[in-house]
């Protein structure tokens, strides 16, 4: 059984802590956030698709939403100087990201849509990246199965002797999906009968198209699965601080299940719907994305020198052909990413390294905070390109987050505390702390918790977001453990509801009971620790008094 999106998360936020507790020391209010300098991140490349290391912020300008902005910040993070090229040598060691600059490298393998030739090749492929990836680079190895579901194997981990090795050797563990949802093909032609034998080939036709479109509702259904765990993989990416590099290993979906659905008696939509919000939520992750398919899906003869990239409006293929390469192409143009295609793994490396190589940073205060905006990079030196994401990094308020945005942040703002990453997804967070009486009993070998809370008087009547999460965090277990997540609304009236939860006995757990006012993007919190035989208690406030919302009744 695949994990579902909810033990997805907390298996992504408890990778970035490095297996570690949350941080239960202290807990830290704010109640506003100051404007800050907004960081729209660029590679560039030349004619030859070669790093451009040399420019300056004479040479550029930035655009948003259609209008020219100030720039405030320019970094350079590539080499100070072009390096000379050696032929034939490949990507030279000069030509990497310095010391200073610590990349996200993200290694996705989609193994469920991926052929098997396309996983071997993908394999050989990322090994010989990673022995050109500088070492102050974080990896994170990650895949995608049909009947596991979103793993995250490892990561981040560095990029030296021993984080490569360990890299190197789950990669060589990585398998075809034998199981795996086949690419959709054309039925076989069946031969004209008459008599017995037409009512016969009549009947083997009416079983195939019925076996062909359970097939195909198969494929689009976990279509519709991976779209979800990668809109919550977007949401923690959309976390992480610093250069993000996404490598999607896959040979892509079906165009016409991607596009045109499943045309039988229960009629499935285009799945295509289903991505478009996880890609848009790629591009305003502030990840790169590069799409590498190393087994290209065509009739025509491959020669091994030649380099294949997509090119153009992928719309263009839909009606002509059913293959992987337009749907990625599809999924680069939404995520803002790229494409590339090769069945030569050693070129795959090297490219993919030229791409990622002169990475450079302009920052610039958006005019109003908030929401994302349209960026675009403009290079003034002739035969410069370069490639940024294609949505902003911009904050947005509680209510326009998805469900499994919201959900992602209040695990995080759980495990975490306040001082989270995840916070960094709101416009303006304001946490207040939730006042209220705990109470707990151990009955045959687990926790019996209770929490009724006191609602400040400014929610009263109002309608509330309210969560209940429980996470186990028990020394030396290899990944905490998601107990429970409900989410519910309620409309408080001086206390209540009497919230309750269980939990083994013998664990450390952290519980923590969140009410969200959207309109105004209010997170009343409560997190409560327990240790393993140890008296309840709840976390310790901050040195500083945080603010509290005033209780009903309290004559404030």
């Amino acid at each position: 059984m695949r994990p579902t999106p909810i033990a997805l998360m907390l298996l992504l936020i408890a990778g970035t802590a490095g297996g570690q507790e949350p941080a239960l020391e202290s807990e830290r209010y704010s109640e506003t956030v100051q404007v800050e300098l907004l960081t729209v991140p660029f590679y560039a490349v030349d004619a030859n698709e070669d790093p451009v290391f040399d420019l300056e912020a004479r040479e550029l300008e930035l655009w948003v939403d259609g209008r020219r902005v100030e720039v405030a910040a320019f970094d350079r993070y590539g080499a100070p100087v072009a390096p000379q090229r050696v032929e034939g040598s490949g990507a030279a060691a000069e030509r990497l990201l310095p010391p200073t600059t610590r990349r996200h490298v993200l290694m996705l393998f989609d193994l469920a849509f991926s052929t098997p030739r396309g996983v071997l090749n993908s394999r050989q492929a990322a090994e010989k990246l990673l022995a050109q990836l500088p070492d102050t680079d974080w990896i994170y190895l990650l895949t995608y199965h049909s009947q596991r579901g979103f793993e995250q194997k490892l990561g981040p981990v560095p990029a030296d002797g021993a984080g490569r090795a360990r890299v190197l050797e789950l990669v060589g563990e990585l398998r075809p999906n034998i199981e795996r949802l086949r690419l959709r093909a054309d039925l076989p032609t069946i031969p004209e009968g008459s008599g017995k034998n037409a009512q016969v080939l009549d009947n083997v036709y009416d079983a195939y198209i019925e076996s062909h479109a359970v097939e195909q509702t198969q494929y689009a259904t976990e279509a519709r699965a991976q779209a979800d765990a990668l809109q919550v993989f977007a949401t923690f990416v959309r976390q992480l601080h610093g250069p993000k590099l996404l490598l999607y290993f896959s040979q892509g979906l079906d165009s016409g299940i991607y596009n045109e659905g499943v045309q039988f008696r229960d009629r499935h939509a285009p799945v295509r719907g289903y991505y478009e919000p996880a890609l848009q939520a790629l591009a305003q992750s502030g990840a790169m994305p590069l799409f590498v398919n190393t087994d290209l899906l065509t009739d025509a003869g491959i020669d091994e020198s030649t380099q294949f990239q997509i090119e153009g409006d992928a719309n263009a293929y839909v009606n002509s052909i059913s293959r992987g390469e337009s749907t990625l192409q599809q999924m680069a143009e939404v995520s803002g990413g790229k494409v590339l295609a090769h069945v030569n793994t050693e070129v795959l490396a090297d490219r993919v390294v030229d791409w990622t190589s002169a990475y450079y940073e302009l920052g610039y205060y958006p005019s109003s905070p908030g929401a994302a905006e349209a960026v675009e990079v403009r290079v003034k030196r002739p035969g410069v390109s370069v490639w940024t994401p294609k949505g902003g990094p911009g904050r947005r308020p509680f209510e326009e987050l998805t469900v499994q945005e919201r959900r992602f942040l209040i695990t995080d703002l759980v495990f975490r505390g306040p001082q989270g990453e995840a916070r960094r997804t709101l416009l303006e967070p304001r946490f207040l702390r939730l006042e209220g009486e705990f109470a707990a009993n151990i009955t045959a070998g687990q926790r019996k918790l209770r929490f009724e809370p006191v609602w400040p008087r400014e929610t009263l009547a109002k309608s509330l977001e309210l969560y209940s999460v429980v996470i186990e965090v028990t020394p030396g277990a290899p990944q905490p453990r998601l107990l429970k997540l409900d989410r519910f609304f309620h409309a408080p009236v001086r206390s209540g509801p009497t919230l309750t939860a269980e939990a083994p006995a013998g664990s450390s757990i952290v519980w923590g009971v969140v009410g969200v006012e959207a309109a105004t993007g209010s997170l009343y919190v409560r997190r409560i620790h327990l240790q393993p035989e140890a008296e309840p208690a709840t976390l310790p406030a901050s040195t500083t008094s945080p603010p509290r919302a005033s209780p009903p009744n309290s004559g404030r």
